[in-house]
């Protein structure tokens, strides 16, 4: 679905709908190379980082502290809630990877560093196809840039990459059959479209996964399912709920009666390795952006995190060794953000979303090339692996 500008009221245009043939209409002449052969070419460059990054691992000239990969090995059962309020799929996951790279017979360092490449690549792809699906080629190329090129991806820590991606879905999943609607009770499911059984799974997925996939998805499904058309959110949310209480029996109780592990006094607020740009483009976003709901999700998303570490609920240690909360909205924030330019071009010249554009793809190469250089013991230790 490509995001389409309304017609024009009184001087100015309507709000967005979504058309499906304005993409095709507009990049009919060059889909078959885009975005395909852009998002090859920068898979091929974090290919290489990853390579990199390896090799030094293998030298011992990286630092482990900084890249961590595996700390905190098998957890007690393989579905079991964990502190601190890890849920379910947490065990899961952690367990899995052990029994995996036991069966290989390789470290669980080398499972989580390839494995979180694999998830990682799937979560650039999922990007880049749901861009190009929604906003066309165009944009779809820019987002593929940005996913690709995120610092985040250069730290695969344990579940992070595999929870970004699901949390990634069921965004994907959440615009695709609750917001890009232009008319009509998105309880219905036109041809084509999400069901709302798929959305529920992918939700539920997302947040057995990682508790804070939560702080996004509760707030967007929230004021969604308040809107006059809701139904279809309405149901998604209350099965995400009803299925979440059932896990809650498999040990939530116990680990509450633990602790949450809140330390006394006042803790270090940290973006970690997240792009501020992007994160500020979220602000314009909540205003102009056609994903209104989500990109309040995400803003709540970041101020719960924030909340949490100056209560040292969370680790807000400062880069580089810092932990991996915003890389689960990496991606998501993308795709907000590519929309709102996308938006912009049809109501300002063109000129602005475009060079907007080029300055957060410029920060996010940037800081890309910062994380890479801050993984080494010494920066100049990079030159010896080529």
């Amino acid at each position: 679905m490509a995001v389409a500008p309304g017609p024009r009221v009184g001087g100015r245009r309507a709000r967005f709908v979504y058309d499906p043939s304005v993409a095709r209409r507009r990049d009919s002449a060059r889909r078959l190379g885009a975005p395909w052969l852009p998002l090859l070419a920068v898979l091929g460059v974090l290919f290489g980082a990853w390579v990199l990054t390896w090799r030094g691992l293998q030298l011992g000239v990286i630092q482990r502290g900084v890249v961590e990969l595996w700390v905190h090995g098998r957890q007690p059962g393989w579905l079991d809630w964990v502190p601190y309020i890890h849920p379910p799929g947490y065990s899961l996951y952690m367990n899995w990877v052990e029994a995996l790279s036991g069966a290989l017979g390789v470290e669980p360092d080398s499972t989580v560093f390839w494995f979180g490449a694999l998830v990682t690549t799937a979560a650039v792809v999922l990007a880049t196809a749901a861009a190009n699906r929604w906003l066309g080629a165009g944009p779809a190329v820019w987002v593929a840039a940005m996913t690709a090129l995120s610092p985040q991806n250069l730290r695969p820590f344990e579940h992070y990459p595999l929870a970004r991606l699901l949390l990634l879905a069921a965004v994907v999943a959440v615009v695709d059959r609750l917001v890009l609607r232009s008319k009509g009770d998105d309880a219905d499911e036109p041809p084509g479209a999400v069901p709302l059984w798929a959305v529920v799974g992918c939700c539920l997925l997302a947040v057995e996964l990682h508790l804070s996939s939560w702080f996004v998805l509760g707030p967007a499904l929230g004021l969604l399912a308040l809107a006059r058309q809701g139904r279809g959110a309405r149901l998604v949310l209350a099965g995400l709920l009803g299925l979440f209480a059932v896990t809650t029996l498999f040990g939530l109780w116990d680990v509450l009666e633990f602790g949450v592990g809140h330390k006394p006094g006042r803790g270090v607020v940290s973006i970690e390795w997240a792009n501020p740009a992007l994160l500020i483009a979220l602000v314009p976003a909540l205003l102009i952006g056609p994903m209104r709901q989500l990109t309040f999700g995400l803003l709540a998303f970041c101020g719960i995190t924030f909340a949490l570490q100056a209560l040292q609920i969370a680790d807000g240690t400062p880069f580089p060794s810092s932990l991996h909360y915003f890389e689960l909205i990496g991606p998501a924030a993308i795709l907000v953000v590519a929309a709102s330019l996308v938006r912009l071009a049809a109501e300002a010249p063109r000129w602005l979303p475009a060079a907007l554009a080029l300055v957060l793809l410029a920060t996010q190469v940037a800081l890309f090339g910062r994380g890479l250089v801050a993984l080494f013991v010494q920066p100049r230790w990079l030159l010896m692996l080529f």
